[in-house]
């Protein structure tokens, strides 16, 4: 972003080699976030005041542009999932939702203030219409089974900074009839802007977060990075220091949106795919698997199952559950021979792999 604009030139960072790569020509694009086509390397997706743009990699040129209403007025987050076909985006401070067909070109709902759908709170009650379970949202992302999980700022435009309640990470179940809250868990303090909320291979959580004043609750800390799991345990922690305060005076505890250590969104990836559960009887091998990062489509991987003499068990090509939900695998040996040691080797498409002993009895 160049200045406080929230535009400027898009890179690709390598995170091994730390080489970064211009990939919109020098433009200025909305800097919240951006998300590659689904099957075109030359094509990205970015957030405008009306929705959002498809713009090519090679020119930075928007090659169209998808308007989702009339008065959208502040995107900041975009998904786009189903092989590109339908899109999640997020307008903050009309504190909404939208559900968009990229395909059809048209809006399926929406949920928030005065969205289409009927809102249920944790305790089963219907909210107003011009209420909302959330305000000011960040980084709302789709993670399958109706799952939607959303940083709420809890952000309400007409009251004072002074008089906002604190923030919180939701879980909604949304479908075709209704949004339901299904999970929150309430951070220590208020944060304006930015937060994210992802959902982990455990079905933990992955935040963080900026508080806007610091105290005994936040520590005198800048930014915090948790993990939580659904019963509410801190499973990790990151926290990065800035100058402090004085606990004593009020004044040099509260923090402006430009001042000090921020952090958007974050995510969390793995050097090798994830396999567990591992279970070996009478020539069937079985064992849950998660790719190495996050995906909004399943993703092509494949298992091989090897006997210590070199015989190939089983060679199967398979894709990963989308959204990093848990994918089962089974494997049938091909060998009349019984081994008792064996490998199960799991790679992804571009090379990541993980090499795992196997015991198998009869």
């Amino acid at each position: 972003s160049v200045g406080y604009t929230m535009y400027g030139p898009l890179y690709q960072w390598h995170w091994k080699t730390g080489l970064l790569k211009d990939v919109s020509n020098g433009q200025h694009v909305d800097g919240h976030d951006m998300q590659w086509a689904h099957t075109n390397d030359n094509i990205f997706y970015s957030p405008n005041s009306l929705g959002f743009e498809s713009i090519s990699a090679k020119s930075g040129e928007i090659v169209k542009e998808y308007c989702i209403a009339d008065e959208v007025c502040d995107v900041n987050h975009v998904q786009l999932y189903n092989e590109d076909k339908k899109v999640l985006v997020s307008d903050r401070l009309n504190n909404l939702l939208y559900a968009y067909d990229r395909i059809l070109n048209k809006t399926v709902w929406t949920v928030g203030e005065n969205g289409t759908l009927p809102q249920f709170d944790l305790d089963g009650s219907r909210l107003q219409v011009n209420n909302s379970l959330f305000w000011g949202q960040h980084n709302p992302e789709y993670f399958g089974e109706n799952e939607y999980y959303i940083f709420d700022n809890n952000y309400i435009s007409t009251k004072t900074m002074s008089d906002q309640g604190k923030s919180r990470l939701i879980i909604i179940d949304i479908n075709s009839e209704n949004a339901t809250l299904k999970w929150e868990y309430t951070l220590p303090g208020f944060s304006a802007v930015y937060g994210d909320n992802d959902r982990l291979p455990t079905s933990n959580v992955l935040t963080v977060w900026w508080p806007g004043t610091l105290n005994k609750e936040t520590d005198i800390y800048d930014v915090h990075a948790l993990e939580i799991s659904r019963d509410k345990k801190i499973a990790w922690t990151m926290k990065v220091k800035g100058r402090g305060c004085d606990f004593d005076i009020t004044s040099s505890c509260n923090r402006s949106e430009t001042g000090g250590w921020k952090i958007y969104s974050a995510e969390r990836f793995y050097y090798e795919p994830l396999v567990y559960n591992v279970k070996c009887f009478d020539g069937t091998l079985t064992f849950s698997t998660h790719n190495t990062f996050k995906y909004n489509n399943p993703y092509p991987g494949k298992a091989t199952w090897i006997a210590p003499d070199g015989t190939l068990l089983a060679f199967n090509p398979f894709s990963w559950n989308a959204f990093w939900r848990t994918t089962e695998i089974t494997l049938f040996s091909r060998s009349t021979t019984f081994y008792p040691h064996s490998t199960l080797t799991v790679t992804n498409k571009v090379g990541q792999t993980r090499n795992v002993d196997v015991e198998c009895s009869i």
